[in-house]
């Protein structure tokens, strides 16, 4: 669990799910779940048993293909958590209306395939969010692009990592309302952290896009001066 300092509004709050890469832990995300509660939402970030590195016998990467599921079982908990009149601290915290998923690596894989994929379909969620995807199962099968449904691509340019991101693939697949935040200079996971000079714009950029596409907010994913950095970052955005 992240702390942060509470929101002010009363809530229900919308919830972001957040999908770890391969071999990681939610921990590393932490900064970014921070900003984003911050902003006012509710953050889950699961721990994928068998993909996260503490996996008995190492990380399955071939496990990725229950990830959906998983991430569905969260959804499911969390709204019977908000929705039970228990006293929890989850009680009534939950806008149901307002979901999105987020996912890092084969986690970002895992949201575009609950984007994308007919098998994989939620349609409680509202926006998505993939940063450095770096796998393309999520293309197996029919792919639908669905309309109104709000996809922000996050990738560092550098590309030091293996394997290579796919961030402009599915931008420009993908049907708008979408967007392309590429930070200059950054390998896969640089920018998440906040003493990168990229977080802060990373940081901005997709709490606005949180803002706008759920939790109603007006304006443009980009209006604001945090959202573009020159030498630091580019912003793409295509709203029709």
């Amino acid at each position: 669990m992240f702390d942060e300092n509470p929101a002010t509004a009363s809530g229900p709050f919308p919830l972001i799910v957040l999908a770890h890469d391969l071999g990681s832990t939610p921990a590393l995300y932490g900064d970014l779940a921070a900003a984003w509660a911050g902003a006012g939402f509710v953050v889950a970030a699961p721990s994928f048993p068998l993909s996260d590195s503490y996996a008995p016998g190492g990380p399955d990467g071939s496990d990725s293909i229950n990830q959906p599921g998983d991430v569905r079982a969260v959804i499911d908990r969390i709204l019977e958590l908000s929705d039970a009149n228990d006293g929890g601290i989850l009680a009534g915290m939950i806008d149901s209306s307002s979901i999105g998923i987020v996912g890092d690596g084969a986690g970002a894989g895992t949201a575009a395939t609950m984007l994308a994929n007919p098998c994989c379909l939620d349609e409680r969620i509202d926006a998505f969010i993939v940063m450095s995807l770096g796998t393309n199962e999520y293309m197996s099968g029919a792919v639908e692009w669905p309309q109104n449904r709000p996809l922000l691509v996050v990738s560092g340019d550098a590309r030091v990592a293996s394997p290579e991101t796919m961030s402009d693939e599915i931008f420009a697949e993908a049907r708008a309302p979408k967007g392309l935040l590429t930070l200059r200079g950054a390998d896969r996971n640089s920018y998440i952290v906040r003493s990168s000079r990229a977080f802060a714009v990373t940081a901005a950029t997709t709490t606005d896009f949180w803002r706008i596409y759920l939790d109603g907010a007006s304006g443009e994913v980009g209006a604001n001066p945090g959202d573009y950095v020159p030498d630091v970052a580019t912003l793409t955005f295509i709203t029709e």
